[in-house]
């Protein structure tokens, strides 16, 4: 069995309303299925891959991976309105899909610039502030 550290922020700090957010889930979920989920979606395929699995549970678990980032990154762009403003981001980064590399992040460029610009966008519409 495994288990991670308590954590713990003050309330004032961003950290400190996610962990409120994820404690008291709209959802109604329990925090810690709220935390394995997130988490899961972003590392689980790697984790899987460093154990050894099969390439069919991997591919599986990569599919399941991506679309859960995908309907979240779609729900943060249209968090602020902004879903239109962008040209997809491709889910798999170009040396992938020419077999160069395998598990490189998309682009850093062109993440670095939609970044800037999502902090534009929602700069008046701050999460935390409340």
């Amino acid at each position: 069995m495994f288990e991670l550290p308590r954590i713990r922020r003050a309330g004032s700090t961003p950290e400190g309303k996610l962990l409120k957010y994820v404690l008291d889930h709209p959802s109604g979920a329990i925090a810690t299925d709220v935390v394995i989920r997130a988490v899961s979606a972003f590392w689980m395929p790697l984790a899987l891959k460093a154990a050894g699995i099969s390439e069919e549970r991997l591919k599986e678990a990569v599919l399941v991976a991506v679309g859960e980032l995908e309907s979240q990154a779609l729900l943060l762009k249209r968090l602020c309105g902004i879903e239109m403003l962008y040209p997809p981001v491709p889910t798999v980064s170009p040396a992938v899909a020419m077999g160069e590399s395998s598990f490189l992040p998309v682009e850093e460029v062109s993440l670095k610039r939609s970044h800037s610009k999502l902090k534009s966008h929602c700069s008046k519409r701050i999460l935390f502030d409340n």
